[in-house]
């Protein structure tokens, strides 16, 4: 293949249209292909590729030249990437089995470790520790010694707990809540202890909900439950959903690989946290439905409800709608800041959520998912 760089990536991603990014006249940043440092064609290594966000994230990287190995186990679904097969390698392991990654990292030159558990995945606590934290470990162990120039991590923010706070940053932390955020936040500790011990080159990418077409998980619920007029408003404050569209997400991914410093962490994530009275009335208007009424739950005692839902979930094994710890993050009104990503790495949104909310309501529609 041609070398390419990593600037074809950012350049599909905005069709093409070299519109600028960021303040022009702070000289920071602008996208395009003048816009950023060349780099030669690179050898790239995601996991988590047959994923929502790997699915849309190796396509960009096929398109800007760049020879991708993926690893996948013999039962992956690879369809998906049909148009790029070629620039495509396929390494098949197991995060669990370290002796199935051996040569995993040979001749690579960045990694995207986007592999893990989600939230949400009906399993139990210790299986979010097994894959998030002592999968990464295995897999990171791979490079010591290696020439790799970034071992790219893709956290969550819940790995930083409800946090109370008006604008939350890289430098924040709270205890996370969460079965799922806990592993995140051991593994973001375990990579970095190794990491630096070893000398190798990482970088992390802490994401909030990631939504657009194909996602059928965090916004994909709330929309069914906004359909039915059953979701509700927890106490007087904004209920906030910090999100990020996913042609936004693997932009910032994208970013972070080729900019990131090495040892810091980046926040992405869409401009603003979203009210979900706002995300509602969005909905609603793409479903062309006119509710007007809605549940309204006081803070507390949607905390005690849930946490009762919460207790027949574990002693029936009947999964409901939302958790004690949703209720938790949904009411903590967080809101997280990009200034970091903006600065560093020219990392600023493109879609709006308005256009981010039609598009994956289209989605659902044709898809006959709600």
């Amino acid at each position: 293949m041609t070398g390419r760089v990593f600037t074809g990536i950012i350049e599909t991603l905005l069709n093409g249209k070299g519109i600028v990014i960021g303040d022009p006249s702070s000289g920071e940043y602008v996208a395009g292909v003048r816009g950023f440092r060349e780099t030669a064609e690179m050898n790239i290594l995601v996991t988590g590729a047959t994923g929502y966000v790997g699915r849309a994230l190796i396509p960009q990287l096929c398109q800007a030249g760049h020879s991708i190995r993926i690893l996948a186990r013999k039962t992956s679904d690879l369809s998906a990437f049909k148009e790029c097969r070629k620039a495509l390698e396929v390494f098949y392991g197991d995060l669990l089995q370290e002796e199935t990654l051996r040569g995993i990292g040979e001749n690579i030159d960045y990694v995207c470790h986007l592999a893990g558990v989600l939230p949400y995945s009906q399993t139990k606590a210790e299986h979010y520790y097994d894959v998030n934290k002592t999968g990464s470990l295995n897999l990171i162990k791979q490079f010591a010694g290696s020439r790799v120039k970034n071992f790219l991590f893709t956290t969550s923010t819940a790995s930083l707990g409800a946090i109370s706070k008006d604008i939350v940053t890289e430098n924040d932390f709270s205890p996370p809540i969460a079965d799922y955020g806990k592993s995140k936040y051991a593994a973001e500790l375990a990579i970095r202890e190794f990491a630096e011990k070893q000398a190798i080159p990482y970088t992390m990418a802490r994401l909030t909900h990631i939504y657009g077409p194909g996602e059928t998980r965090d916004l994909y619920r709330m929309v069914k439950m906004m359909k039915k007029g059953i979701f509700p408003q927890i106490g007087f404050k904004p209920n906030l959903y910090p999100a990020v569209y996913i042609d936004d997400a693997v932009n910032g991914i994208i970013r972070v690989l080729e900019r990131g410093r090495p040892g810091e962490t980046y926040i992405i994530t869409d401009k603003e946290s979203h009210d979900t009275r706002l995300i509602r009335k969005y909905v609603l208007q793409y479903l062309s439905l006119k509710k007007s009424l809605y549940p309204f739950l006081p803070k507390y005692l949607s905390l005690l409800i849930f946490s009762i839902l919460d207790i027949i979930s574990d002693m029936s094994g009947v999964k409901f709608p939302a958790t004690r710890k949703n209720i938790q993050f949904l009411s903590a009104g967080r809101r997280f800041s990009i200034e970091k990503a903006r600065k560093e790495l020219g990392y600023v949104p493109q879609v709006p959520l308005k256009e981010g909310l039609r598009k994956t309501i289209e989605y659902y529609l044709q898809e006959g998912l709600i």
